[in-house]
């Protein structure tokens, strides 16, 4: 009986170390690039606007969640803090705008943009509140 309980508690060990690994790999592992994702949709940002405000269910359905890319005018380049940068596609004509949250890891390549210039950007699509929503956003050149 003796030897049988010391494999039991070896055997305990083992699956405890295991799931220790497990969970610490799992804690510290990082989103992935959205750069190498697959991309659902190609649009433009005013029809991203556009189908936002048209009909919302059917443009979360369609983008919801999705990485797509944008291309559009910046408007606005907002630096909110250091690893915080917010740029905003559209027209100076409309309320609403694409809010593009750039990803931490693509933070250099946001200088080159300026108010008035074109661009494309990929990002994942979160929703619509007054602007239609991009996080994880890197800029395509």
């Amino acid at each position: 009986m003796p030897s049988s309980s010391k494999y039991l508690s070896a055997a305990a060990a083992v699956i405890i170390l295991i799931a220790c690994i497990y969970f610490y790999k799992e804690y510290h592992r990082k989103p992935a690039d959205v750069l190498s994702m697959q991309t659902f949709a190609v649009t433009d940002a005013m029809q991203l606007i556009n189908a936002f405000e048209t009909n919302e269910a059917t443009a979360n359905a369609k983008y919801l969640g999705k990485t797509i890319e944008v291309k559009g005018t910046v408007l606005e380049v907002v630096k909110q803090a250091d690893t915080l940068i917010n740029i905003f596609l559209g027209d100076h004509k409309q309320l609403n705008k694409v809010s593009c949250l750039v990803d931490a890891a693509h933070l250099k390549e946001y200088s080159q943009l300026k108010p008035g210039s074109i661009c494309t950007i990929k990002g994942i699509c979160t929703g619509y509140l007054m602007d239609v929503e991009l996080n994880s956003c890197v800029i395509i050149k």
